[in-house]
C-alpha cells in the first residue's frame, strides 16, 4: 500500500540523503534495480521546496539572485517534471541522456494557475475536444489584457521612484 501523503508522518518516511550522501546513492542504485511493474513508488523532493514559488512562478529564498521569475530561468511555462528509466546503448560506451535512451515512466506538464502556458501549447498538451473553447476563451482574454501587463512591467522595475507616497 503506498503511504498517505496527507499523513503527519509522510515527511519522515522513506531515505534522506541530507549528510549521507554515499549510502543514499547506494539506496538508489537498490531501489532502481529492484524496480518492478505493479509495484507504487512514492518520491517526495523537499530539499528544493523552500526555494520554489510555484503560484508565483518565482525562484526565494536565494541571496543575491532571488526573486527571480521563472520564465527566465526556464522560459514559458509549461515545466515538465518527468521520470525515466535510461536504457543501455549496445555499444555501452554512450553516456548521453539521449531522447533515444529514455523509457519514460512519469511526464507531466506543470504550471501556475496565476501563469498558465500560451493557448498554443496548452492546445498541443490537451489535443481538440470538449477544452478548446476554453483555449480561445483564455487567448482572447490575454489580447484584451495585453496593454495593462505591458504597462505593468514597465512601472515594476520603477516602482519605488514612481509611485506615491503615503499620505
Amino acid at each position: 500500500m503506498p503511504p498517505s501523503l496527507w499523513s503527519p508522518e509522510f515527511p519522515s518516511l522513506g531515505s534522506c540523503r541530507k549528510g549521507r550522501i554515499p549510502q543514499y546513492a547506494k539506496e538508489i542504485d537498490e531501489l532502481v534495480a529492484g524496480m518492478a511493474p505493479g509495484k507504487t513508488y512514492t518520491f517526495g523532493f523537499w530539499g528544493n521546496s523552500r526555494f520554489v514559488d510555484a503560484v508565483q512562478w518565482k525562484l526565494k529564498g536565494i541571496p543575491v539572485v532571488t526573486p527571480l521569475d521563472f520564465n527566465k530561468l526556464i522560459g514559458q511555462p509549461p515545466v515538465h517534471a518527468v521520470l525515466y528509466a535510461l536504457q543501455s546503448d549496445k555499444t555501452g560506451k554512450e553516456a548521453r541522456h539521449l531522447s533515444s535512451r529514455k523509457k519514460f515512466l512519469f511526464r507531466a506538464a506543470c504550471w501556475s494557475s496565476e501563469h498558465r502556458p500560451e493557448a498554443s501549447k496548452f492546445q498541443k498538451l490537451i489535443g481538440s475536444g470538449p477544452q478548446a473553447h476554453l483555449v480561445e476563451a483564455e487567448s482572447r482574454h490575454k489580447k484584451s489584457s495585453l496593454k495593462r501587463k505591458i504597462a505593468k512591467m514597465l512601472k515594476e522595475p520603477l516602482a519605488c521612484c514612481t509611485m506615491r507616497p503615503p499620505r
